[in-house]
């Protein structure tokens, strides 16, 4: 029985020592991750962005605001929304209160309501 024991105990720990060895993870795969989460924020797809908005209002009212927003040329896009019953236009998507408080400083010259805020969704 003791010739026995030591055996299945021999085999256990080599098949719990094989298995812990498929860890490593390849640097390429993590490089290539992290190069698509750096394009992803810069292009603001996650929805935890501060935005600023212009108007919130009926149709006409918020796309003659957009066209008067992009006719200024400011570095920041711009986005029209509807939320029912009314249309929103949306200014950028900043990773931080700082970034948008500084860009709100440059768009309140020329839209003095607008506002931050943080999204939802």
């Amino acid at each position: 029985m003791k010739k026995l024991i030591l055996p299945i105990v021999f085999i256990a720990f080599s098949i719990n020592s094989i298995a812990q060895n498929n860890t490593q993870v390849e640097e390429t795969t993590v490089n290539e991750l992290f190069a698509k989460k750096v394009a992803l924020e810069k292009d603001g797809k996650f929805k935890d962005r501060f935005t600023i908005q212009l108007i919130y209002g009926g149709r006409e009212v918020a796309t003659k605001t957009k066209a008067k927003y992009d006719n200024l040329n400011l570095s920041w896009p711009s986005e029209l929304k509807w939320e029912s019953p009314n249309h929103k236009v949306w200014i950028g998507k900043f990773r931080n209160r700082l970034e948008a408080d500084r860009a709100l400083l440059e768009i309140r010259e020329h839209f003095p309501d607008a506002f931050i805020l943080k999204p939802q969704s």
